[in-house]
């Protein structure tokens, strides 16, 4: 009854592609049985279960060197995306190559590529500057320890319509960088600097009022992505340009102190990982150019 898988998901994918299987072939299974939800205090049996099946995931996949963002991507949450990011036409990469497993498959149906688990969950740790252990140092600094303790329990938190338009601007990001050329902004530069880049515009887009979340934000991130031309590409443009300015100069700020002072130079890599340095530029107000711009890109 309501059977689940939760390890080997890739060897039932792989016997199903197999044109001619033997009928002497054989595979090991261990099936564990978990009383059915029944009687009174439905939410706390809800909430054990999905803690059982969370556990079992984890702890069934200990034995082999694994990532640890693969140990959570058949939990509640990372399918709950997946689903939505689905019936929106993307494709929510949740295992390593999986997209390019399938993406002659997936593309014949419209399916575009959104985005990894390992990247999405970056941003959406970026996306909670304000909270304690939260923000883009922590999630460019401890990539693997984002998805376990109370990281991961505050990521799981986020309403799926958020992490959907947290994809949606990571991706503008993406394409706007991939399109600023010139000396200063190196491709170093741009790898480094991007999860700050997105935390700074979740910022300047509070200032402005946009309210995450709403139904409202996402037809305007939908429609941009749709019609990615004219005022609107212009507008991210300058947007994501003008914070990466900004970003530099504070960059370039912290460099010349520890000049002065005689301390070590920090380098782009190791100054986006200091907690402290990120979060005071963060908490810095956003500049007024920044907020004229954020305005501009959510009236078109």
């Amino acid at each position: 009854v309501n059977p689940k898988v939760v390890n080997r998901s890739q060897t039932l994918h792989s016997i199903r592609d197999v044109t001619r299987p033997s009928n002497q072939a054989r595979v090991m299974v261990r099936i564990i049985e978990i009383p059915p939800i029944n009687g009174e205090d439905f939410a706390s049996q809800v909430a054990a279960k999905r803690d059982i099946l969370n556990k079992i995931s984890v702890r069934s996949n200990r034995q082999n060197p694994i990532k640890k963002w693969d140990l959570v991507s058949n939990d509640d949450f990372q399918l709950e995306i997946y689903r939505y990011f689905r019936r929106r036409g993307w494709f929510y990469e949740r295992r390593v190559r999986e997209w390019r497993q399938r993406s002659r498959e997936l593309k014949s149906v419209q399916i575009r590529h959104a985005i990894n688990i390992k990247n999405l969950t970056q941003y959406i740790v970026s996306y909670y500057w304000n909270k304690p252990k939260m923000g883009p140092a922590t999630a460019k600094r401890e990539t693997g320890d984002l998805f376990e303790g109370e990281i991961y329990e505050q990521v799981r938190k986020t309403p799926v319509e958020v992490v959907y338009q947290i994809f949606q601007v990571s991706d503008n990001i993406r394409v706007v960088l991939s399109d600023i050329n010139g000396a200063k902004y190196s491709k170093y530069l741009k790898t480094h600097a991007s999860l700050t880049l997105f935390c700074l515009l979740v910022r300047a887009f509070q200032e402005v009022e946009v309210k995450w979340g709403s139904p409202d934000f996402t037809t305007l991130l939908d429609d941009h992505a749709d019609d990615w031309v004219g005022k609107r590409s212009s507008n991210w443009k300058k947007l994501t340009k003008s914070a990466i300015n900004y970003i530099y100069a504070e960059y370039q700020v912290e460099v010349k102190r520890a000049k002065k002072k005689d301390k070590d130079v920090p380098t782009i890599i190791n100054y986006f990982k200091n907690q402290k340095s990120i979060a005071k530029l963060i908490k810095k107000p956003v500049p007024a150019e920044l907020k004229r711009l954020a305005r501009k890109v959510i009236e078109n």
